[in-house]
């Protein structure tokens, strides 16, 4: 067994199925451009479907996961986090 880099155990020889962003960014592994490129288009993509129904959203690197595939999927609230509300939504408008 080894251990990534939050110290979970994986199987020897397999990479973890998700991280979250946090993880993405603290690696000493860099994403290319496109991989990054495809990284935020998801975020932004899982972020506009997330506030369509007026709530705010809990928007911060450890709140983001990141399959293996490069999907995005926003994971529960953080105590303490920076909330997101979209700048239409704070001037009154939908």
């Amino acid at each position: 067994m080894s251990t990534t880099e939050a110290g979970r155990p994986t199987p020897t020889g397999t990479a973890p199925q998700s991280v979250s962003l946090q993880q993405v960014m603290d690696s000493t592994r860099r994403l290319d451009e496109l991989s990054c490129a495809r990284l935020v288009g998801n975020l932004a993509e899982a972020a506009h479907a997330a506030t369509k129904g007026g709530k705010p959203l809990v928007l911060t690197p450890a709140a983001v996961v990141v399959h293996a595939d490069g999907a995005v999927a926003l994971g529960g609230s953080a105590g303490g986090a920076t909330r997101y509300t979209a700048p239409e939504k704070l001037r009154g408008g939908a």
